[in-house]
């Protein structure tokens, strides 16, 4: 005959264990869904970066010239008996200093030195050139040549500072009769740039141009060498 007591205690141990396993079978399952639920779901969506505008290429700007700079010339009368152009002098020093990138040169007409030291002080940034061709007043007779050719004319040249008129830099140019006589080597090149010049208006031309390249290096700027085309 079984114990009453003994079959309650299985029934309970069955029961516990029946209510144990229902447990862990509802807890896996519900893990399980959770997963399932997990793979399910879509990946979230990857942003795209804005691709960033490229810059325009900057297209090389224009060196301007920054140094304005103005020529003005007085000759004596005389001169026309010498030189059958004497105003190509300014031209000549404004053609040789627009050889100076820096520089922004324009002709300014005929002014005398008071006049050209007035224009100065009336201007707010620009640099007045007064450039005069000169003559020795106490020369005598010419024999076997000209005054230019004797050595009897220079250049005087004055760079006038805007505002206050002041006198930057002056000097003086002689017309050089040495280039004139010389044979072969650098003269011979530098007189076939000219070929068909009589010998007064070289040296008026290359005394014009070392007027300018003196009112150059006055500036502090290098000097550009000269360029020449001869013509053959």
């Amino acid at each position: 005959m079984q114990n009453p007591g003994l079959n309650d205690r299985r029934r309970l141990m069955i029961l516990t264990l029946t209510c144990l396993i229902l447990s862990l079978g509802g807890s896996a399952g519900a893990q399980s869904g959770r997963k399932n639920q997990t793979k399910n779901q879509p990946p979230p969506p990857i942003e795209t970066p804005t691709p960033e505008p490229t810059p325009k290429p900057k297209s090389a700007e224009p060196i301007v010239p920054g140094i304005p700079v103005k020529v003005v010339s007085s000759s004596p009368q005389t001169a026309f008996m010498v030189f059958p152009f004497p105003e190509n002098m300014p031209r000549w020093v404004a053609e040789r200093l627009s050889s100076s990138s820096p520089l922004a040169v324009q002709a300014g007409g005929s002014a005398n030195l008071p006049q050209a030291e007035k224009l100065a002080k009336a201007a707010t940034d620009t640099f007045i050139v007064h450039v005069e061709l000169e003559e020795n007043p106490f020369a005598g007779p010419t024999p076997g040549g000209t005054r230019a050719s004797n050595g009897q004319y220079w250049i005087n040249f004055h760079v006038l500072t805007p505002v206050t008129g002041k006198i930057k830099k002056r000097g003086r140019i002689r017309l050089s009769p040495e280039i004139l006589r010389g044979v072969g080597g650098v003269l011979n090149r530098k007189r076939s740039c000219a070929a068909n010049m009589s010998n007064d208006d070289y040296l008026l031309r290359e005394a014009s141009f070392e007027t300018a390249e003196r009112v150059i290096a006055s500036f502090d700027l290098p000097v550009p060498p000269r360029q020449c085309k001869p013509k053959i």
